[in-house]
């Protein structure tokens, strides 16, 4: 992959990390040790399917818009569009709701203001935070089972 010397840089820990996307970067700064710690899961895959709801059904110009800023976002498999819904299936470890929301924002689109749409995308937000979060923890003793003898 092609990364631009200063555009996406980092400095983390004392180590100079280069990104080909400010999403990457992002992505990094939020969670630096599922890269860089014990736990790295480059080679591992988490697909995600999410339904995100508009204020209204997308035109035909728009359409084509949101099609493609979604699908330039890293991670973005999928995109399909109905009525006002958009639906998405996309890589955990590379891509958020959170971003796919700013990606349709970038799009033009107005994503639902209703109370059951808000609170839609933060459980969205919210489960995907603690997924994330999930992976760093270290395993506990479960059980009736001692914890292992490092």
């Amino acid at each position: 992959m092609n990364v631009g010397q200063d555009k996406w840089a980092l400095k983390h820990t004392g180590i100079e990390y280069l990104f080909c996307s400010s999403q990457c970067r992002d992505n990094f700064i939020e969670r630096p040790l599922l890269y860089t710690g014990e736990k790295v899961i480059h080679s591992h895959e988490r697909l995600i399917r999410r339904k995100f709801n508009l204020v209204g059904p997308l035109t035909s110009s728009q359409l084509g818009v949101v099609r493609e800023e979604l699908c330039k976002m890293m991670g973005v498999k999928e995109v399909n569009t109905k009525g006002r819904q958009v639906m998405l299936t996309y890589d955990l470890f590379q891509c958020t709701a959170k971003q796919v929301e700013e990606g349709l924002r970038q799009a033009g689109v107005q994503l639902g203001e209703g109370w059951a749409d808000k609170f839609k995308r933060g459980w969205m937000r919210y489960t995907e935070e603690n997924e994330l979060d999930n992976l760093l923890e270290q395993p506990k003793a479960c059980c009736n089972r001692s914890p292992k003898k490092s």
